[in-house]
């Protein structure tokens, strides 16, 4: 009894360390991210990137996302977070339009933007939001596309209407090479991020509706002894794992806490059980 209490304030300290290390890798990324939890997408944590971008402080953290920004209801970018919920895959946003009130003004903003489901035991308890402002070169590819439309529309001269018109058009290509730019950098920043959650001193591993390992960091690969691609063919019930209760009985799979929780839609906690590695 007293040993399982011991191991259950590990893990429990265990589990707070790895939030902790996750929360520290978000605050001190260079590019806007904030995590919502629930689907009241209740705001846990956001970074000062997206503070400034939302022109927000961090009172807002702790707060429904439509308590802290009311003016994103019935917005795409806001409707969106919900086909995560029901998707389970990742949504991207390519020069979504979103309307903010930014020192103390409603404005028309553009943004490239990942929406990234986060999982705990199997179950998607929220969303990672990482964004890139892009408003001045869309305001420009539309301001150029405006110009390009009065210039044809006025018909000039043929001669100064081709040279105004190549201008133009050098000057999109500038704007689509920022925006590939901004594009790169946002998945540069995943790819960042998910480079960081191998670096978390805590084994990380996650599987889909059928207990299929689909994700597995670099620690839990070492504690395991075994490379990402024979993980990622296993799941929770594979023999080689040979789980066991804590007094050395099998552990079936219907009691499989990764079952439990699959089953029943709840989290398991702390439940301490043994395999092989």
């Amino acid at each position: 009894m007293e040993r399982s209490q011991k191991d259950n304030r590990i893990l429990k300290e265990n589990n707070k360390k790895s939030e902790s290390n996750f929360k520290n890798v978000i605050e001190q990324s260079p590019v806007a991210i904030i995590l919502f939890r629930g689907r009241n997408l209740i705001i846990d944590t956001a970074n000062a990137p997206m503070l400034e971008l939302l022109d927000k402080s961090s009172d807002i953290i702790g707060l429904p996302l439509l308590s802290a920004i009311p003016e994103l209801e019935g917005q795409p970018a806001y409707n969106l977070l919900f086909d995560i919920y029901h998707s389970g895959k990742p949504v991207y946003g390519n020069e979504t339009q979103v309307i903010l009130k930014r020192n103390g003004e409603t404005k028309t903003a553009y943004f490239n933007f990942t929406y990234t489901p986060l999982y705990e035991d199997g179950q998607i308890v929220g969303i990672i939001d990482m964004a890139v402002e892009i408003t001045d070169q869309v305001n420009a590819k539309l301001a150029l596309q405006q110009n390009e439309y009065e210039l044809k529309k006025r018909n000039q001269d043929l001669i100064s209407f081709n040279e105004e018109l190549v201008k133009l058009n050098e000057k999109l290509r500038e704007t689509e090479d920022k925006l590939k730019k901004s594009n790169i950098e946002l998945f540069q920043s995943r790819d960042r991020l998910q480079t960081l959650l191998d670096i978390v001193g805590e084994g990380i591993g996650i599987t889909d509706e059928k207990g299929n390992i689909v994700y597995t960091n670099k620690h839990n690969r070492e504690i395991f002894k075994l490379d990402e691609l024979s993980m990622l063919t296993l799941n929770n019930s594979s023999p080689q794992w040979n789980n066991r209760k804590l007094d050395g009985s099998p552990l079936s799979d219907d009691e499989h806490p990764i079952t439990v929780a699959i089953r029943t839609g709840n989290p398991v906690e702390n439940y301490v059980f043994l395999v092989d590695n």
